[in-house]
């Protein structure tokens, strides 16, 4: 059986990937965009299918949402042109497709308050949670030693008083976003296990906050521990992390440089054996 032609270039593999990419009425569209070298590296064989998983493990979240608006809108042409009806302007695609996600984030933001708040600017000093909430501050402090990095992590009250605090050290080392999430999962995983009824969690590693924010994933050892810090906020009710600057983290920051060098865990639960408050305080 012989394959469709394509009406607009004569090409006899009218294929999802030649409709988008490889028919010379569109080949342009692409040209000064971050993922033109990931698709025409690539033989006008490959599918639809291949070409989007490239670009989606290489590029980001807002680049791969353009090239999936591009697509869309070309595949539209295309439909039009079937239909013998007017189309969009080959160089304007992109524009239009950038101009499209820029009205849907628009919306969505208006309606979503969460997306909203994280795009506001980082907490710069440590505020109170609401009356009757708790609020928990993760950091982890690296020293020159990558043997020896300390996790800290402390809840307070809305009035400020620390009510429980967990420490430990890390003797296996890695990149300091890794270090920072296995912290903040160390901390929520005890918070489940105490059923301490935590509802925000502040970290200053943006990292960590931007990959809670956004769906896309990957085979890295960083969002292996994502995917499970999302698995354990779901066990807390209303519980979301935030990020906040170093200066409104400095509890979990001196609680963290502590613990550097501990030989196993330390807790404390209500009472206050070593003066935790002064020291966190001082």
């Amino acid at each position: 059986m012989q394959s469709p032609t394509c009406d607009r270039c004569g090409n006899n593999v009218e294929s999802v990937s030649h409709a988008l990419f490889f028919c010379k009425s569109v080949q342009r569209v692409c040209k000064g965009t971050i993922f033109y070298d990931y698709v025409f590296s690539s033989p006008p064989s490959i599918t639809f299918h291949d070409i989007a998983h490239t670009i989606y493990v290489n590029l980001t979240k807002e680049e791969v949402e353009s090239f999936l608006c591009v697509a869309w809108l070309i595949w539209n042409n295309r439909n039009r042109a079937l239909r013998r009806q007017s189309q969009d302007q080959t160089h304007a695609i992109v524009d239009l497709a950038n101009c499209f996600l820029v009205e849907y984030k628009s919306v969505v933001s208006t309606r979503n308050p969460q997306a909203c708040a994280s795009s506001t600017p980082s907490a710069t000093s440590w505020t109170p949670p609401d009356p009757g909430r708790l609020k928990l501050n993760v950091d982890t402090v690296v020293p020159n030693d990558p043997s020896n990095v300390g996790f800290g992590g402390v809840i307070r009250n809305s009035d400020g008083l620390v009510v429980a605090a967990v420490a430990s050290s890390y003797a296996k080392g890695g990149d300091i976003s890794t270090l920072e999430a296995k912290s903040l999962l160390l901390s929520l995983r005890w918070c489940v296990e105490e059923s301490f009824p935590i509802h925000c969690v502040e970290t200053d590693c943006k990292a960590i906050s931007d990959a809670l924010s956004h769906s896309r994933e990957d085979l890295s050892s960083f969002d292996d521990i994502i995917n499970q810090i999302r698995a354990t906020l779901s066990l807390i009710p209303g519980a979301y992390v935030t990020h906040v600057n170093q200066t409104a983290n400095t509890f979990a920051h001196k609680l963290a440089t502590w613990a550097k060098g501990l030989d196993e865990v330390e807790i404390w639960i209500g009472d206050d054996p070593c003066d935790l408050r002064n020291f966190l305080s001082a």
